[in-house]
């Protein structure tokens, strides 16, 4: 009997001393999927684009702790039912539940490595994004500067289409410091322009006194300007510019006279005694001699007081001197014919202001 007590002592010590390794492991376990679990929970902090793989292997922790769950009800069955077999089958659950644990750790040291790679490409993508917009800057610098020296070219060679579309885009360059002064000058260019090719075609048409008048309201106040006044969006204008504006303002202050100078000059034309007498006879074979005598008044001989006035008038006002052309074709068709069309409509166009 107490040889029977011993043996079985020694059962319940080797049975209580597996019991304990297979304590330990379990706890073992546990700790390591705790671990685990927190890892896990960083790196789907950090690896936004691999959550959903971390999610997946989240799901199989869960199954593995249903798993362990199982293996501990089993081992508190196994400390009522004391089978060999049940702790066997829970030895087996442990190991196994090791090794997923392995393939676990390894699973995350890979997603660690993939986090690193994917960041070192982040920070060399940002690197070259850095130096693409340095130079988008550096462009959007020069193009800025080139719409700006646009601004200041001749108004002949402006166009004023490209003008307004600068302007409609000015908005890209918001954010560069010459912005406001970029958008003053494109507006005072359009309005530059804009006057500019109203003079002009008043040069080439049929006189607007008072047209005239109210072009040269508003470029006389641009010529005078002796500096920028960025407060009034006006600015002092450019050599070239300057000159080309100045210029069609002369042309515009000389219309009027002019008109008033080509009338005269066909006044005197018809009242030249001998054109005169010679029309009166209305003789065809007086044809050439007729015309020589109103030759010099249409093309005077150069250095002459008339040549000058010609000058001033006919070669700068265009209109004036297709008028003039047209006159001569006129009375080279008939010398006898008295008024002429264009006599009539220079008559009408004499301004007694």
């Amino acid at each position: 009997m107490r040889n029977f007590r011993f043996l079985i002592t020694g059962i319940l010590s080797s049975f209580l001393t597996i019991h304990a390794v297979a304590q330990n492991k379990l706890d073992a376990v546990v700790s390591a999927n705790v671990k685990l679990e927190q890892e896990i929970a960083e790196m789907d902090r950090l690896l936004g684009d691999i959550r959903a793989h971390m999610r997946k292997t989240e799901a199989e922790m869960v199954a593995d702790s249903i798993i362990l769950h199982r293996a501990m009800h089993e081992r508190d069955s196994l400390l009522r039912l004391n089978t060999k077999e049940n702790l066997a089958l829970m030895v087996q659950d442990v190991a196994r539940l090791e090794k997923r644990n392995d393939e676990l750790l390894k699973e995350v040291e890979r997603c660690k490595q993939e986090f690193v790679t994917k960041r070192q490409t982040l920070v060399r993508n940002q690197s070259d994004m850095a130096g693409m917009s340095a130079f988008e800057k550096v462009q959007r610098q020069k193009t800025l500067e080139a719409n700006m020296q646009y601004t200041k070219v001749r108004y002949s060679e402006m166009q004023l289409s490209k003008l307004e579309t600068l302007l409609g885009h000015a908005a890209d360059f918001s954010d560069m410091n010459a912005y406001e002064e970029y958008v003053k000058r494109l507006r005072f260019a359009i309005a530059n322009k804009k006057i500019y090719e109203k003079g002009v075609k008043a040069i080439n048409s049929s006189l607007d006194f008072d047209y005239i008048v109210s072009i040269r309201d508003v470029i006389i106040p641009i010529l005078e300007l002796k500096q920028d006044d960025a407060g009034k969006g006006m600015f002092k204008l450019f050599g070239e510019q300057f000159g080309e504006l100045d210029t069609l303002d002369i042309k515009l202050s000389r219309y009027k006279d002019g008109v008033k100078y080509l009338d005269n000059t066909i006044r005197a034309i018809n009242g030249n005694r001998e054109i005169r007498q010679l029309r009166a006879t209305g003789n065809p074979q007086e044809r050439t001699r007729l015309l020589n005598l109103m030759k010099p008044y249409v093309f005077p001989e150069e250095g002459t007081e008339r040549s000058k006035k010609h000058q001033i008038y006919f070669e700068m006002v265009p209109y004036l001197k297709d008028l003039l052309k047209r006159y001569w074709r006129e009375v080279q068709d008939d010398p006898f014919a008295v008024p002429t069309k264009t006599e009539c409509d220079v008559e009408s166009m004499v301004v007694e202001k």
